[in-house]
């Protein structure tokens, strides 16, 4: 487990928070939670419809946008959604975050603490001996401050990578921006999970809507191919006869 300080530190608690068990279940259900400082915790899942292993549902944004208003926040979500591979696939387990949100102009709210963590358990592929974790960001930002906008972060089984930022270059900046990282992981204990977890930083605007549309995927990628011991496990599997055909074959070559 990497340990981090700061905002690090912040969302690493976020993430361990937004971890389900997989346990007892065969797919795993897409959840969301938000975090807005001070012990403040929204469940998002109660404010949706539907939901299933590879899509969040429906997000009843009013109501939604009604319980951060009674919270305090200055934010208000004008989309929030989130999809998955789940179980995943040879190749590699998908999680996705997407959305948008904003600060309305005369907003008389002031906490701009607002964290978003996604998790989805009972993954089961891929299942090589090594992976690789990639967390890749983006936002399109309109009348953000230049400098950070969003920090984001994902995990696997609780591993996490290190937190990083998409910036804006200033008020008139409405270009797509995005960052990513990527770290090794020894995949795959299955079931696994995997997790987002996005904090914004939008800075309110005298007369003006302040928006970030954002996104945020996590995907495990198998790196490995299967070790000899698990050829041999193959091979034991095989019907005997074919087994044993290519055994003589290769014995009447020799002589």
């Amino acid at each position: 487990m990497r340990k981090h300080r700061g905002v690090v530190l912040v969302l690493g608690v976020a993430a361990l928070l937004g971890l389900m068990a997989g346990e007892g279940r065969a797919a795993g259900v897409i959840h969301m939670t938000i975090d807005l400082g001070g012990g403040v915790t929204i469940n998002v899942d109660t404010f949706r419809t539907g939901g299933t292993a590879t899509s969040y549902g429906v997000v009843n944004l009013a109501n939604l946008n009604q319980a951060l208003a009674n919270d305090g926040s200055a934010y208000q979500f004008t989309a929030l959604g989130g999809g998955s591979n789940n179980p995943g696939t040879a190749a590699q387990g998908q999680l996705n975050l997407t959305g948008g949100i904003e600060i309305l102009a005369g907003t008389t709210n002031t906490n701009t603490t607002l964290i978003i963590t996604e998790t989805e358990d009972s993954f089961t592929n891929p299942s090589g001996t090594n992976g690789n974790l990639q967390s890749a960001s983006s936002a399109t930002f309109a009348n953000q401050a230049a400098g950070p906008g969003q920090t984001a972060m994902s995990s696997y089984n609780a591993i996490s990578t290190n937190p990083y930022t998409v910036n804006s270059t200033g008020l008139n900046d409405t270009n797509a921006e995005g960052n990513q990282t990527s770290m090794n992981v020894n995949a795959s204990v299955i079931p696994y999970s995997l997790n987002n977890v996005l904090s914004f930083s939008l800075v309110p605007q005298s007369g003006l809507d302040v928006t970030d549309q954002f996104g945020l995927t996590a995907t495990l990628t198998a790196t490995s191919i299967p070790e000899p011991s698990s050829v041999a496990i193959m091979l034991t599997s095989m019907p005997v006869g074919i087994v044993l055909m290519g055994y003589f074959r290769r014995r009447r070559a020799a002589v």
